[in-house]
C-alpha cells in the first residue's frame, strides 16, 4: 500500500508540476484573450468608435 501509494502520489506531483509549468501560459493566455475580447470589444467598440467618428 505504502509503495503503491508513493508511487501514485509522486506520478501525480510530476503531472500536476509539469501541468503547472505548461498550465500557466495557456491559462492566462486564454484568460486574458476571454477577457480580452470579451471586455474590451464593449469597450472598445464605443471608444474606437467614438475616435474614428471624432476623428
Amino acid at each position: 500500500m505504502a509503495l503503491p501509494r508513493t508511487g501514485d502520489m509522486g506520478y501525480h506531483h510530476r503531472h500536476q508540476t509539469e501541468s503547472s509549468f505548461n498550465s500557466p501560459t495557456p491559462p492566462l493566455a486564454a484568460h486574458s484573450i476571454k477577457l480580452g475580447r470579451v471586455t474590451p470589444p464593449r469597450r472598445s467598440p464605443t471608444a474606437l468608435s467614438s475616435r474614428s467618428y471624432r476623428r
